[in-house]
């Protein structure tokens, strides 16, 4: 006989699924589901991943302890008060943390019993509607559009090799995907490969539909298995997609894992320790994935360099505010950054490395100015590979029109833009 909880009107209350029955959710079709994305991840990723981890928020594991709140950077909760709030959220009643919300995942990070919070407040946000400047709303739009980011195969590579996927970003960071990490992948790039979990940080779920049409975009160019450079597209289709139930059918690889087992298969590669000091930036939504902690300290590690200890780093990072300030202002957001490169700072790093372009892209200067070079993580491995890097670790001084405008979009510079005129 099936169980079933009470009856809280059609919201995300999940089994990772949207399950909504008019009597309540079946525990029983909660415990299958669970189960068989369970061994779904256990098929994708190995056992120190496999953490309880279903996404949309699920009432069965929230025991409305309080850590996601109490411990947000951008709220002043107390435990109390944070439980209290969820229960507001779960019941539809006013709350204040949609307001506060920037939509950094770090709530989901924190939760001790892998409830996703954050996807519970989300999902409220989406109903209340999210401030942000029409210039973000109109870059995360441009991400999957083919006019101006046309999908195409870039390179062939050779049989047997992974798809490299780089959907939008290819040309963010000049020359960055040259050398012998990629040269014998087939590389693909274009808007119809962008995953868009960057929706989030306009208050939106990424929709069924749309990951649906990408996901047959990427299959339909024969890859079996896709490693990912962004992270919005690793999440997107190796995470969010099976909370929709959809069949992705090649394996999803991000940036890092790939990294670190070409660095495991050919240690003679590694042509010099690099001996430096480094501060790690993780972006925002590998708080889904924060198995790619450990990947990134194993690579860092393979190469001759120390990951310091700080506070702002693994589950107590902070993002790079790119969607904090168009919603709340770039004086806002420039705290938070300057408490991340103090930090950093402090902690005796010479080096700080990044996974995402963006958070490159803010960080760049101040990392530099606080006497840290910056890097992509890609380029500081290429280092190591004995390979020359053109526009240095993180490409300073790349002033191209469209730069500038990323820039100052991400930092309020602009609350609209016409794309013609860049």
């Amino acid at each position: 006989m099936a169980c079933y909880l009470p009856y809280l009107k059609p919201m995300i209350i999940t089994t990772g699924v949207r399950l909504f029955w008019k009597g309540g959710l079946s525990l029983i079709a909660y415990r299958q589901y669970t189960i068989a994305t369970r061994r779904n991840l256990a098929t994708l990723n190995t056992q120190k991943q496999q953490k309880e981890y279903v996404m949309g928020f699920n009432l069965a594991k929230c025991n409305f302890c309080g850590d996601c709140l109490d411990q947000c950077p951008h709220s002043d909760f107390t435990k109390e008060t944070a439980a209290e709030e969820i229960r507001k959220l779960i019941n539809n009643e006013p709350t204040k943390i949609t307001k506060e919300c920037i939509t950094c995942l770090k709530c989901n990070d924190i939760c001790p019993t892998g409830a996703n919070p954050f996807d519970l407040i989300l999902w409220r946000i989406e109903q209340e509607g999210f401030q942000t400047t029409e210039a973000f709303r109109k870059l995360v739009a441009l991400q999957e559009d083919e006019n101006v980011f046309p999908s195409q195969v870039l390179h062939e590579g050779k049989p047997g090799m992974p798809t490299l996927c780089t959907c939008c970003f290819t040309g963010f960071i000049p020359n960055l995907f040259e050398g012998q990490l990629f040269e014998d992948m087939k590389h693909i790039e274009g808007g119809a490969y962008e995953g868009q979990l960057a929706l989030n940080h306009m208050g939106e779920r990424v929709p069924k539909e749309f990951l649906q049409k990408q996901v047959d975009n990427i299959a339909a160019t024969g890859a079996k298995e896709v490693v990912f450079f962004h992270d919005d597209c690793y999440e997107a289709f190796g995470v969010v997609a099976l909370e929709n139930e959809i069949d992705v059918p090649f394996k999803c690889i991000p940036m890092s894992e790939y990294i670190r087992n070409y660095l495991k298969a050919h240690p003679e590669k590694i042509k010099k320790k690099l001996n430096r000091k480094v501060a790690v930036q993780m972006c925002c939504s590998q708080r889904l994935s924060p198995w790619q902690n450990d990947y990134v300290s194993e690579i860092l590690e393979m190469i001759g360099c120390e990951r310091m200890k700080r506070t702002y780093d693994y589950e107590n990072q902070l993002c790079c505010q790119c969607a904090a300030a168009p919603s709340k202002g770039n004086d806002y957001a420039e705290v938070y950054r300057d408490k991340n490169i103090e930090d950093a700072q402090q902690s005796g790093a010479d080096t700080m490395v990044f996974s995402c372009a963006i958070c490159c892209w803010i960080f760049r200067y101040k990392a530099k100015a606080a006497g840290m070079e910056p890097y992509m993580l890609i380029n500081l491995v290429r280092e190591s590979l004995g390979e020359e890097l053109p526009v240095g670790g993180a490409a300073l001084g790349d002033d191209r029109p469209i730069v500038q405008l990323g820039e100052k979009i991400i930092t309020k510079a602009v609350d609209d833009f016409d794309l013609n005129a860049h």
